[in-house]
This record gives C-alpha cells, sequence and structure tokens, in this order.
C-alpha cells in the first residue's frame, strides 16, 4: 500500500501566503541609518545581519510572486467564466434561424 503514495506523505508544505503576511514584512524592512562610526562591531553580526536580510528579501520576493499569480490566475477565470456560454448562445441562434 506504501507503493501507491510514491512518497507523497514526505513532501513539504509551504506556508500560507497572505496579504498580511507581505505588508507585516515591508514594514519590518530595516531602513538605512546614517552612522557616524562605518565600522562594524564585529565581523560575525554584519555576517548575521546581511544572512537576515537577504532571507527576509526572498520571503518578500516570494510572498509578491504567488501573490501575483493568484491575482492572475483569478483575473483568467473571472474572464473565462464570463464568456464561458458566449460562443455556445451565438451558435444556438443561427441555428433557430436556419430552421424558420
Amino acid at each position: 500500500m506504501s507503493e501507491s503514495f510514491n512518497g507523497a506523505a514526505n513532501t513539504t508544505h509551504q506556508p500560507i501566503t497572505t496579504k498580511a503576511e507581505l505588508d507585516a514584512r515591508l514594514d519590518a524592512r530595516p531602513t538605512p541609518k546614517p552612522e557616524p562610526q562605518l565600522t562594524p562591531n564585529a565581523w560575525e553580526a554584519v555576517s548575521v545581519n546581511q544572512t537576515v536580510n537577504r532571507l527576509a528579501e526572498m520571503r518578500i520576493t516570494e510572498l509578491q510572486y504567488r501573490l501575483q499569480s493568484s491575482r492572475d490566475m483569478l483575473e483568467r477565470d473571472h474572464l473565462k467564466s464570463i464568456h464561458k456560454d458566449r460562443s455556445k448562445a451565438g451558435f444556438n441562434n443561427k441555428a433557430q434561424d436556419y430552421e424558420r
């Protein structure tokens, strides 16, 4: 029975993408502040800060991409639902004209 699942239960799930998380992460972005002393306290601190900032920016980019793709799919599906029966209605009207 385990052969039929092909390891599907072991896949990692992505966290839910929300506009609130994107807004919170955008608001939490560090703003550059001019400092009179440009030397860092230690190279470890600089490395850790760069890594944290890079990961935060990657997550922001991922959130923006996923929200945009969801929005695009929603708009596409909405347009499809609007135009769903238009072509069929046109053919039915022409068929009725020929029958008369």
